[in-house]
């Protein structure tokens, strides 16, 4: 609790929350309308992000970044945006845009880029943003609290955002429907599973290993997740593994 008030937690926490919440909201948006690899490899530019972060304003931990680990993982923090470009460009030889868009009509195509690609932006500043400050902090239960400030700051975001959706009529009226969608068999075990085990403690590892290993090998990291959306939205959305997909 101690280290929950400190000002710098809690300016992180608050910043990086939001942050969080922003690339959350961007993810869902492109999942209603794009396929689950597509969001992912957007989400893949992430790399980018932070490479470019560290090559203008030098790494987060600055001179306490162990840099024989960090040139052992991937050489240059470049490295991490060639890779991603590649993943990215993969992905839209592999899908047209008359697919990946199909849902979306007239307007909506047009801000729809833009939107996803909140995602990678506000996520890579988060990330650069949660190295610093764990990587300066000399207490080490701060990872502890900036997490769960983060989390909760992102939770806020997302509730906001469900309460502007058209449509909404209060808080209220979503309180309701969460109550009758808790209700569907299937639901309680994906939310536990979701919200604990493939957000908090995924969260709670990577800022872990921030302390230890670089924002921008830790953002090399998450370039596999089209590889794991490709892999899970096969075995568990029926989407298709081929020359039309992924």
């Amino acid at each position: 609790l101690k280290s929950t008030v400190d000002p710098r937690i809690l300016r992180y926490g608050i910043e990086c929350g939001i942050l969080d919440g922003i690339g959350e909201v961007a993810r869902a948006v492109g999942l209603q309308y794009t396929e689950a690899t597509s969001t992912a490899f957007i989400g893949a530019l992430t790399a980018v992000v932070v490479a470019g972060l560290e090559s203008v304003a030098g790494p987060a931990g600055g001179s306490r970044i162990n840099r024989e680990v960090r040139h052992s993982i991937m050489g240059h923090p470049l490295t991490a945006a060639a890779l991603a470009f590649i993943g990215v460009g993969l992905m839209h030889a592999a899908s047209s845009p008359s697919a990946t868009l199909a849902a979306a009509g007239g307007a909506s195509q047009a801000l729809l880029l833009p939107v996803l690609l909140l995602q990678p932006v506000a996520f890579g500043l988060s990330l650069y943003r949660t190295e610093r400050l764990v990587r300066d902090h000399p207490d080490p239960r701060a990872v502890l609290s900036v997490t769960a400030l983060q989390m909760s700051i992102t939770a806020l975001v997302l509730l906001v955002f469900n309460l502007l959706q058209p449509g909404s009529n209060g808080p209220m009226a979503l309180m309701a429907s969460t109550a009758a969608a808790l209700n569907v068999p299937g639901v309680v075990l994906t939310l536990l599973w979701t919200g604990v085990v493939a957000t908090g403690l995924s969260d709670l590892l990577e800022t872990l290993a921030l302390r230890k290993v670089g924002a921008a090998e830790s953002s090399v990291l998450c370039t596999t997740e089209p590889l794991w959306a490709a892999l899970f939205a096969a075995a568990m959305c029926g989407e298709r593994l081929g020359g039309g997909g992924t």
